[in-house]
């Protein structure tokens, strides 16, 4: 067995600092010292067999003890009876008597100092954040370059709750939206940790970001569509992208909804009277749930046939549950047979507002029963097939 070094003493209090007890224990007004630590040392035995080898250990232990560099670690003894050596005074414990011993010990002592002015300041101003400091000590001191701009911030949403404004109208000295979003993560746990960080608000689809927990505006999220009618364009436009919160407000005189998912299939998209497409959402097709005069119209969606797009459709469904899917049949999927290729990562969610047909195909391609992972890209289907589609 090896017995215990400096190096080891230090490991061991090295440990208190890594686990943040160190720090803590002034917060908390518990006190660590003295502190003991026992010394794996050297048997009666050792000492007639391994002698020159215990001298060399307890020189070692006593060059890094207190009594020669005027801090750490103090060696208490004990008194061993060998009949081939007689008596010696062994050391087999040590003891430091306080905190500046133990810091100097491991080289903390600037680190210990900023931790604790920095946490005065911050309970001077959020006396409730004593218990975050106490589990996360080194998470100040790993941000104490920013820490009190950090306070500034949290000191500005105390006073200013939900403020209704962009990040990037809230005028502090010395902070932009480029350190706010550098520090969202740190923020939003030092908020919550206070009382004022009970208000969290989603975003529309059930996340909740910076803004939104905060009461921030958000940047709205737009989406493009083009009017497929020409009598119906606005102003002569017909090709527009928008905040949901603004297309919600329009009144178009659309008795037909195309949702597709490539930007060039909605660029081409053929005209059709009383008809607008909506185009390049992706799994975000929630969006359109907050335009109300959508839930007066015929809706219908064209997206790849894979397993992702069957996916999407069943999502839009959940919104739009008459919406009706567009070349994403066998038919479909055979006339273009040359253009078939390889789904990557295919889905495997259990989709149940699927119809009857559309259920089939997707258990076709999930259990690879005509090719493996075999996707058709809306894009790859012939423009001609597309027309006679939609005129059907």
């Amino acid at each position: 067995m090896a017995w215990t070094s400096p190096a080891d003493i230090r490991a061991k209090v090295s440990r208190l600092w890594d686990n943040g007890r160190l720090l803590a224990a002034g917060l908390k007004d518990e006190s660590l010292f003295p502190l003991s630590f026992s010394l794996a040392h050297p048997s009666a035995d050792d000492l007639s067999g391994r002698f020159e080898e215990s001298r060399r250990w307890i020189r070692e232990l006593e060059t890094g003890a207190k009594t020669a560099t005027g801090f750490g670690y103090e060696i208490l003894r004990t008194e061993i009876n060998n009949r081939r050596i007689g008596r010696n005074d062994l050391p087999t414990s040590v003891t430091l008597t306080s905190e500046e011993d133990a810091l100097r010990l491991i080289g903390k002592v600037r680190e210990a100092s900023q931790f604790h002015s920095l946490a005065a300041i911050t309970l001077g101003a959020f006396p409730e954040l004593r218990g975050w400091l106490i589990s996360k000590p080194l998470k100040l001191l790993a941000n104490a370059e920013r820490w009190e701009r950090l306070l500034a911030v949290l000191d500005w949403l105390r006073r200013n709750p939900r403020p209704g404004i962009y990040v990037r109208q809230m005028d502090l000295p010395g902070i932009d939206t480029k350190f706010i979003g550098s520090c969202e993560g740190i923020l939003t746990e030092l908020f919550q940790a206070t009382a004022a960080g009970a208000d969290s608000v989603p975003e529309p689809d059930g996340r909740l970001t910076f803004a939104s927990r905060f009461g921030f505006l958000s940047k709205p999220e737009r989406v493009r569509f083009r009017i497929l009618d020409s009598r119906s364009r606005i102003q002569g436009i017909s090709d527009l992208s928008a905040p949901v919160s603004e297309i919600a407000k329009l009144s178009l005189p659309v008795n037909r909804v195309y949702i597709t998912e490539n930007d060039i299939n909605g660029l081409a998209f053929p005209p059709i009277e009383g008809s607008l497409v909506f185009f390049g959402l992706g799994y975000g097709v929630e969006t359109l749930s907050s335009i109300p005069w959508l839930h007066g119209t015929a809706i219908f969606y064209w997206g790849d046939i894979d397993t992702h797009g069957f996916a999407i459709l069943d999502r839009l469904r959940s919104i739009f549950p008459e919406c009706r899917s567009i070349m994403m049949d066998s038919g479909t999927l055979m006339a273009h047979r040359e253009f078939w290729v390889e789904e990557r990562s295919p889905a495997r969610a259990a989709l149940t507002r699927l119809t009857p047909p559309e259920h089939a195909l997707y258990e076709d391609l999930i259990l690879n029963r005509i090719r493996n992972n075999l996707r058709l890209e809306q894009e790859r289907i012939g423009f001609n097939w597309v027309e006679r589609s939609l005129g059907d």
